[in-house]
């Protein structure tokens, strides 16, 4: 398929060297005649990328090659966890690695929108006392930072696993509401990240993203030890 793939481009390329947007495709004939295979051979290959999101169909206007966004990611990541090839804690540690380079690209590259963007989540998130809700405007306010990044490839991996994620840190955020001003310590680490992304301050947005963190990880830990607590006292 691969292969298949670099000498449609290679076709295609004659006609649209620069690869601008969405590419529109020949029709089946064409393509076919172009490609020197028959349109039997050519519609199994075209199914394919139909299938992994490569293929955009539009009606009135045509076929369209296109970036899928992060989905067959997303699937692989699941799979990967379903079949236990890889954890949780592989894919937050990951995370937590990635989201520090996100942070400093985000701190160079922020736009004024990205930052608005990011002002408007982050102003809920400290309003509000509901977990869920919390954990919504979270996710968000990550996700808009990944934006601000406007590297397409750190977009696309923090897409890719975020979705097989997003469990177990609504489970972590719920954990951490447990203890004693958890939700309002952890909610008031996103405020430095922000400052210093506004600020187009890197190092500051690294080290920032770093205690978010830190501070996670130690209200956790807290509302474990809690939780371990409560339930020696009912069955002592």
């Amino acid at each position: 398929m691969q292969q298949f793939l670099d000498t449609l481009l290679d076709v295609i390329s004659t006609t649209n060297p620069l690869f601008e947007g969405d590419i529109k495709l020949p029709s089946e004939r064409e393509l076919a005649a172009s490609l020197g295979v028959n349109r039997a051979t050519l519609r199994e290959k075209m199914a394919v990328l139909d299938a992994i999101g490569f293929i955009k169909r539009t009606q009135g206007s045509g076929t369209f090659l296109t970036m899928p966004r992060s989905q067959i990611l997303q699937l692989t990541f699941n799979m990967a966890l379903r079949m236990n090839y890889t954890t949780i804690e592989h894919l937050t540690s990951a995370r937590e690695m990635i989201e520090a380079g996100v942070a400093r690209q985000a701190a160079q590259n922020a736009t004024d929108k990205d930052i608005k963007a990011m002002k408007y989540f982050l102003d809920r998130l400290l309003d509000t006392q509901d977990p869920e809700y919390g954990h919504e405007l979270d996710h968000a306010f990550h996700m808009h930072l990944s934006v601000a990044t406007h590297n397409p490839v750190l977009q696309i991996i923090l897409e890719s696993f975020s979705p097989s994620l997003r469990k177990v840190l609504h489970h972590r955020r719920l954990l951490v509401s447990q203890a004693p001003q958890g939700l309002e310590k952890t909610n008031e680490t996103h405020v430095a990240i922000f400052e210093a992304v506004r600020d187009h301050a890197p190092d500051r947005a690294v080290k920032a993203m770093e205690k978010h963190f830190v501070v996670w990880q130690k209200f956790a830990r807290k509302a474990k030890e809690n939780h371990k607590i409560g339930l020696e006292k009912l069955t002592s």
